[in-house]
């Protein structure tokens, strides 16, 4: 334990995140034998929590990110899990407590099974804004459409003999408009950083975007011939769309010149 409390204090949870490969919900069907289980994919950040003597340091990706949190209940360990952001749940800690919710889906330093080591978790008594992720009841598409209807993110398929995980997410392509671009932070860059783009829908209401994941030589050609790429229309990728209609994590899929603006 000791020696991966030294790995987190150098590289955050990044020490430690599991690689998740991510396929699309029509692949679902291919996991659905024995030795694979589903459960629902939470939409936060991945942390490791280190506990010892029912104090806890908590780790993002990048960095130690609280120290000092009261964990009463839980025995000294690695634990790992996704801490929840939304409008019900905040990020605040007072007097050493969290006030927020954080889902567990391991503890690593513990030996057993991975299923053994999640009824571990759930035997325990824990802080109440401590919870266990749940494991679905079958590999569907139907389940991965209830999770979803119900506000998760997707799934996490897990391999109980290797440990690999899979992430399925439900994915949204749109057609939009490229209106302008983004600066790059760099000065020397000689590339744009994005494109702002926007797309009218029938009833009139229009929605601006931006979108800075695409290839780095289009962010160069955009950067030296603008015109060539304004007013044309690109099929942008994202993973849900948000109230005003512009998507989250947008990604460059394609140009349509079949279509006119």
């Amino acid at each position: 334990m000791e020696e991966m409390i030294e790995k987190l204090e150098k590289e955050g949870a990044d020490a430690i995140r599991f690689e998740c490969e991510e396929i699309p919900p029509d692949d679902i069907g291919e996991f659905a034998e024995d030795g694979w289980i589903a459960e629902p994919k939470w939409d936060g950040w991945f942390v490791a929590l280190a506990v010892k003597d029912r104090k806890g340091v908590m780790y993002s990706r990048a960095k130690k990110y609280r120290e000092g949190i009261d964990c009463s209940g839980l025995d000294d360990g690695i634990y790992v899990g996704e801490l929840i952001e939304n409008t019900e749940w905040s990020f605040k800690f007072q007097n050493g407590k969290y006030h927020g919710k954080l889902v567990l889906f391991d503890i690593i330093s513990r030996d057993g099974s991975y299923l053994e080591r999640l009824q571990r978790l759930r035997e325990k008594k824990r802080p109440d804004w401590i919870l266990v992720v749940d494991v679905l009841p079958e590999i569907s598409k139907e389940v991965f459409e209830k999770v979803v209807s119900e506000g998760f993110e997707g799934l996490v398929l897990v391999d109980l003999n290797s440990g690999k995980r899979i992430k399925v997410k439900k994915v949204i392509e749109d057609d939009f408009v490229i209106m302008g671009f983004i600066e790059s932070n760099s000065a020397t860059a000689k590339a744009v950083g994005g494109m702002v783009q926007a797309i009218e829908y029938g009833d009139g209401k229009k929605v601006i975007g931006q979108c800075g994941s695409m290839p780095h030589w289009l962010k160069i050609d955009m950067y030296k011939n603008p015109q060539k790429y304004l007013g044309r229309v690109v099929t942008i990728r994202g993973k849900e769309r948000f109230k005003s209609g512009a998507l989250r994590h947008p990604a460059f899929v394609c140009f349509r010149d079949d279509k006119r603006r």
